[in-house]
């Protein structure tokens, strides 16, 4: 296992082969701002040695995909504090707002705007507590390795 000074290197050494920064660790384009903006995070992290260690690190990427993505980190509760009234039928959540509730169908149950399939007449009813999921309508074509928008493989040509 790498040390956390031989981690931070290899970090900027595949950078820096990626292309996206220089020797200065300056970002070498404009798109790779975001990317070499990653280095001061690390240098951050690095404070948290035990995060390098098991799947801490990986439960870490988890929520700031969360966090990206604008999903809550818990799972939804219906609770009446985490909604909103639009008008006078219609409730939406506060914590997540591809939910919403409208009195005039099904009893005022929630339902979710952005689960697939979803119409007007034709709601994706849920149940409490519900995790909202990802959604993930963009892949990328990196080299031989098919991307979805949150980073995650979708498939490996082969």
């Amino acid at each position: 296992m790498k040390s956390i000074d031989e981690f931070k290197q290899s970090v900027i050494d595949e950078f820096k082969i990626a292309g996206w920064i220089d020797d200065d660790g300056v970002a070498t384009h404009y798109d790779h701002i975001g990317k070499a903006a990653m280095i001061p995070i690390i240098n951050e992290l690095i404070q948290y040695e035990h995060l390098f260690y098991g799947k801490s690190l990986y439960d870490l990427m988890g929520i700031l995909r969360r966090i990206q993505g604008q999903l809550p980190i818990t799972p939804l509760t219906g609770d009446d504090s985490e909604w909103i009234e639009i008008n006078e039928y219609i409730l939406q959540n506060k914590r997540y707002a591809g939910i919403f509730k409208d009195s005039r169908i099904n009893n005022g149950k929630a339902y979710d705007l952005n689960e697939p399939g979803h119409a007007f007449d034709n709601k994706f009813f849920i149940e409490f507590p519900y995790t909202p999921q990802p959604k993930c309508g963009k892949v990328f074509y990196e080299g031989k390795v098919f991307v979805n928008d949150l980073g995650q493989l979708v498939s490996r040509e082969s």
